[in-house]
């Protein structure tokens, strides 16, 4: 999309000097690395690439009150900031260039983490014979149990045969997304303990949304 004879550099070859920079703004949970690879590679060209990481989820897309994790906010002209406030409900600044992608994918593995912990509880009571529905009220009432995890309880709760058809697509597209985020979070935390955890989490996602016995 940058790059190539029919990239944005090809085509943005011909603007005026004094028409300023082109702004892109990546929306996708990508690595760091290559988000500053890009910002360095296309100034000449005067393109800025900046990452402009997406959470909320679709509902909030709808509403306009996305959550934006930018990377280079302070460098982002007033146009390109008011184009932001026009469909995010939260802009926050995460520092330079790469921070934005960064902060995305750790709160992807705190989503991860949280699912993953909740399944291995669920079945720890499930394999002893007990209710599991219990511990989601035992969570409530000592308030760990939070809204994305109540939510994810739904899926826990199904029987094996109901995850099938659409339902096993879909939950499918969201494995092949976790363990993309997971990969790029393992390789990018510096603790080995982290990364192991990691590891650990992206091996788990099978279970943890029920497409593995």
């Amino acid at each position: 999309m940058l790059g190539g004879p029919d990239g944005l550099v090809t085509g943005a070859a011909d603007r005026p000097t004094d028409a300023g920079d082109l702004v892109v703004l990546v929306h996708s949970t990508v690595a760091a690395d290559d988000i500053r690879r890009w910002h360095a590679a296309f100034r000449p060209a005067r393109i800025a690439v900046h990452d402009a990481a997406v959470a909320g989820g679709a509902a909030a897309a709808r509403a306009g009150d996305l959550v934006l994790l930018v990377g280079g906010l302070a460098d982002l002209d007033p146009a390109t900031r008011g184009l932001l406030d026009a469909y995010a409900g939260l802009v926050l600044d995460a520092g330079p260039v790469g921070a934005g992608a960064v902060l995305k994918l750790a709160v992807n593995v705190m989503t991860y983490a949280q699912q993953a912990a909740a399944a291995a509880a669920w079945d720890l009571v499930a394999d002893a014979g007990g209710d599991p529905a219990l511990l989601l009220e035992a969570w409530r009432h000592t308030g760990q149990l939070g809204r994305l995890t109540e939510q994810y309880a739904g899926l826990l709760a199904l029987p094996a045969e109901a995850v099938a058809g659409d339902l096993a697509r879909l939950l499918a597209t969201t494995a092949a997304i976790a363990h993309k985020d997971l990969d790029l979070a393992a390789g990018s935390v510096a603790h080995p303990v982290w990364r192991d955890l990691l590891t650990a989490i992206d091996g788990a996602v099978g279970r943890t949304l029920r497409l593995e016995g």
